[in-house]
């Protein structure tokens, strides 16, 4: 899930102290430590981000599994071995010209 990315990178800059948290005005003493003073980032904020980012990711996901399936149509016999034994069975019998310019046509295309 890409909206977790969101949520470690949210937990690794809240537990990081803001560099004010590192400034000593008082010359001699340690530098202070105040609770207050960590990153805000408001839920509001990362509310819509999240919804952009699971949005997104779903739109992609529907284009991959779209060009997939017409992947696994166009392609999906010369994988699974299907295509040779169609060319086998066509190649043991009689056929006329046009009909093996048509097969091979039919092989060619594919391979465009």
């Amino acid at each position: 899930n890409l909206t977790k990315v969101v949520d470690d990178m949210l937990k690794c800059v809240r537990s990081i102290a803001r560099c004010e948290s590192k400034i000593n005005i008082n010359t001699g003493l340690p530098p202070l430590v105040d609770p207050f003073l960590s990153p805000v980032v408001f839920e509001e904020t990362m509310k819509p981000v999240r919804e952009r980012i699971s949005s997104v990711s779903q739109e992609q996901k529907e284009g991959a599994l779209a060009l997939l399936q017409e992947y696994e149509e166009a392609y999906n016999s010369l994988v699974d071995g299907s295509a040779e034994e169609e060319v086998a069975e066509f190649l043991e019998d009689e056929h006329t010209f046009a009909e093996i310019v048509e097969k091979s046509k039919s092989y060619e295309d594919m391979a465009e």
